[in-house]
């Protein structure tokens, strides 16, 4: 059973099982045994594909053109028999695993690639679709013809930066004995048992002309890819009823996969009957496999996403859709070749391969960002930028990848542009099963998140909102530890806590596709107010070790907020009732009026301007009151513009707002939150802008030393063109640049 959540392809050489996933949006009618109608939409992928109501239930063809539902009982009995198909494979997966996690990619220099043409006995190819022009969609530098805007060849060159030239020998096309229908019809279960022997007889009638030989690219014995191109349609986006009256069921799903374990035989009980082989060619073993169709859903010749997707399987990369049977997790939606990214522009746009895929192929080393910094000019992906990676000090296989993604070149058809900002946390076991954004029951691994999935800088899921999913959007030019979405972590930092040692500050979309943002260290871990470096603390209490629930996992009422209250700083007073939230405080009871009263501890005003921010909440009751009197204690304090010691402020109830003031005074000063009943207070700030401006942390040289010298963060000097040098972080003129 050859769909049901086969695991990843890893190397060239493994044995697994990946696939395109769906086109989304193909709805059908489907009629039911009791001749009850309901409305589905084709999903999942060749591994488990069907149809889900709106309601989420999950139907498959019963053969006479009906539909039966699927229940969640014969869905893991399928999960479970795949997996004893797994465990045979694993041995020749180790290596590659290894090289996915240290990132040491191997894809450089000239390949070639073998494609072969085939027809059915039934189905040909359209007439201008010969192998003359298949041999320019795979080879053809600056392929433009009909809709196409550049071969498979350019694409590759293209996210490689020229390191990795892929050359296709295209032969055929060979007719096979049997009609489509024999190689693409499903069985009870949804798989196409006969779907191996359209690859298997391919090779084998495309043996006289081709030496299989060529295709070793490391000597190991095997063939390193054959790809199959057949007549026709695919089901993945041409299922029965997916185009007006057309479809057909029984045309071939575009997937990847091993001859080895497709013809591996089993009985019952899941036990194996007979251990399927590769076939042997010209003294070497074909094994690994992709093959995908000729005609798109409206019938035009296909785009190269499809190529491109299950190509980049034979490289090393997952799938990074939710490949379960529920396949409701965003995973990486159009942003990704992996996820959907592959049907951008109709799949003759497909995305770019994003930081992540680029690194683990070992075309891009991400800069790590660990100081301070201030990047500028930042180039998108497609324009061949850099990318940065935060780390979680306490995991080092969690952490963020930062890139810029514009609508130029192959990213012209994404939904939006901006900064794209993806939380990591490998896991070898969940790359291994291809689970990497599946979740839940659903999960063989029992993956409880997603491992692989952009922060939505508009904090939507969906996939009808991407346009909005880069930063910045509106006024979100941040991803800090109380941003919405926050920075959080999966697992706990140095510091014992779940959010991100850093902050990405300040987002800018500049003119000519270019980014700006500053990182600041140590935000996270210090609270969750994000400290602007060109400013003097003088006062921060995060609130973080206060370790209860209520306020930051937006629980407002009931029975939260009653921790231990264990502030960050000393000196906290006059109050009577206080309590820890979920790293943030809770003050005041139901039972008594003007309860939550608190005053904060004491700091220095320096005569000056500062600034004043917090965050508060309302407790979410009806007999609570919103109304929250400030007040400026000593120090000659007053609030700029009304020159008054306190002012009242209204607070939403079960909401964060956050507020923000400028104050003036000189001395010792302190303030005094007085609130009409409960509420939730976090992230108290004050700061002393610096003369110096921005980069009053990265201290300037006198203007007489400026040389134009450039440093290594080491010391070392390496010249004096930072156009010349690699992607990284240096000292030029006593500031740091980022090339």
């Amino acid at each position: 059973m050859k769909k049901i959540l086969m695991t990843l392809v890893l190397s060239l050489a493994t044995l697994a099982l990946n696939a395109v996933p769906a086109r989304r949006g193909v709805w059908r009618t489907a009629t039911l045994s009791d001749g009850n109608t309901v409305r589905v939409e084709l999903r999942g992928d060749e591994h488990l594909h069907y149809w889900q109501s709106a309601d989420g239930r999950r139907f498959l063809p019963d053969g006479d053109g009906r539909f039966r539902e699927i229940d969640t009982e014969a869905m893991g009995a399928m999960r479970r028999r795949a997996q004893v198909r797994r465990e045979g494979v694993q041995t020749r997966r180790r290596a590659a695993l290894r090289r996915v996690k240290t990132n040491q990619g191997l894809y450089e220099g000239n390949r070639r690639g073998l494609v072969i043409l085939v027809e059915f006995a039934d189905k040909s190819f359209q007439t201008a679709n010969d192998k003359a022009f298949f041999t320019r969609v795979a080879n053809e530098l600056g392929f433009r013809e009909g809709n196409f805007k550049g071969s498979v060849k350019d694409y590759f060159l293209a996210q490689s930066n020229g390191r990795f030239v892929l050359d296709f020998d295209v032969v055929g096309p060979v007719k096979l004995p049997n009609g489509y229908a024999y190689y693409g019809k499903n069985d009870g279960e949804g798989n196409e048992p006969h779907a191996v022997e359209m690859v298997k007889e391919a090779c084998e009638a495309a043996a006289d002309s081709v030496d299989f030989g060529r295709y070793d690219w490391d000597g190991d014995g095997y063939v390193d890819q054959v790809y199959v191109l057949y007549a026709g349609h695919g089901e993945a986006d041409y299922g029965t009823g997916s185009v007006g009256t057309q479809g057909d069921d029984d045309v071939v799903w575009p997937h990847e996969w091993t001859i080895s374990s497709a013809t591996t035989v089993y009985d019952s009980r899941g036990l194996v009957q007979h251990m399927g082989k590769p076939l042997e060619l010209d003294g070497v073993k074909v094994d690994t496999y992709a093959c995908s169709n000729e005609l798109d859903y409206a019938g035009k010749t296909a785009g190269v996403g499809t190529m491109c997707h299950e190509f980049t399987h034979c490289l090393g990369l997952p799938d990074f859709y939710d490949t379960s049977s529920q396949g409701s997790n965003f995973g990486m939606g159009d942003w990704d070749l992996m996820c959907s990214g592959s049907y951008n522009g109709d799949s003759y746009r497909p995305a770019g391969y994003t930081a992540y895929e680029k690194m683990v192929a070992g075309w891009l080393q991400p800069v790590e960002l660990k100081a301070d910094t201030l990047v500028a000019d930042m180039k998108p992906m497609s324009e061949h930028g850099a990318s940065y990676i935060i780390r979680n000090d306490g995991h080092d296989d969690e952490y963020y990848l930062v890139e810029n993604r514009q609508r130029t070149g192959w990213d012209t058809a994404l939904p939006g542009r901006g900064l794209l900002v993806t939380h990591v946390d490998y896991d070898e076991k969940i790359w291994f099963y291809n689970e990497v954004n599946t979740t839940g029951s659903s999960s063989y691994t029992k993956n409880n998140h997603q491992r692989l999935t952009i922060f939505h800088a508009d904090n939507s899921t969906t996939y009808t909102s991407q346009q909005t999913d880069l930063y910045p959007y509106g006024q979100k030019d941040s991803l800090t530890a109380t941003s919405v979405p926050a920075a959080r972590l999966y697992h706990s930092n140095a510091s014992g806590k779940k959010l991100m040692d850093g902050a990405l500050l300040g987002i800018q979309q500049q003119g000519g596709g270019l980014m700006t943002f500053r990182f600041r260290a140590n935000g996270a871990s210090g609270g969750g107010t994000v400290v602007d470096p060109s400013t003097e603390v003088l006062l921060h209490e995060t609130f973080d070790q206060c370790a209860g629930n209520g306020g930051n996992d937006n629980q407002f009422n009931g029975q939260v907020a009653s921790a231990v209250f264990t502030p960050d700083l000393p000196g906290w007073t006059d109050y009577v009732h206080a309590y820890g939230g979920k790293q943030c405080a809770r003050f005041g009871t139901s039972a008594s009026v003007g309860s939550g009263m608190v005053t904060s501890p004491a700091f220095t005003l320096p005569g000056d301007t500062v600034a004043l921010s917090f965050r508060a909440a309302g407790w979410d009751a009806r007999r609570d009151g919103m109304q929250l009197l400030l007040t400026l204690n000593g120090g000659n304090a007053r609030f700029v513009g009304s020159n008054a010691t306190d002012t009242v402020l209204t607070m939403a109830k079960g909401q964060w707002e956050v507020y923000k003031f400028r104050l003036a005074g000189k001395g010792s000063a302190s303030l005094t939150f007085s609130p009409s009943n409960r509420f939730f207070l976090d992230d108290v700030l004050v700061e002393r802008p610096l003369a110096t401006g921005i980069r009053a942390v990265e201290r300037r040289p006198q203007d007489g030393l400026r040389n134009g010298r450039i440093y290594t963060l080491g010391g070392q000097y390496v010249g004096v063109d930072l156009q010349r040098l690699p992607h990284g972080v240096y000292i030029q003129d006593g500031r740091k640049v980022v090339r």
